[in-house]
């Protein structure tokens, strides 16, 4: 199972965007696991990828820093495109591609 933590500045828009993509896998994958949650609330918890939401792609750095000791956690940027239209298949083949 991959684990996948979408983070954002509030948390509101990455909730309703990995419901989507919760939703999405139900019916097409099983092996993904999202959560969401925003800057503040983000641990060193073992994460297989880190994806900022476009907004807060400017803490990549200071969000590696949180990451340093887990040297095969992935931290990317979300397409600005693919959150913006909530593209739960789109998010999903992003992960997969990474």
């Amino acid at each position: 199972m991959k684990n996948v933590c979408l983070v954002c500045s509030a948390g509101i828009s990455t909730k309703m965007i990995v419901t989507n993509i919760n939703e999405f896998l139900t019916t097409h994958q099983n092996d993904i696991k999202f959560l969401a949650v925003n800057i503040n609330e983000l641990t060193s918890e073992h994460y297989d990828v880190v994806l900022l939401a476009p907004q807060i792609g400017y803490l990549k750095d200071k969000i590696t820093t949180i990451f340093k000791d887990q040297k095969n956690v992935k931290i990317e940027i979300l397409p600005s495109d693919l959150y913006v239209s909530n593209n739960a298949e789109g998010i999903i083949n992003f992960i997969t591609n990474l």
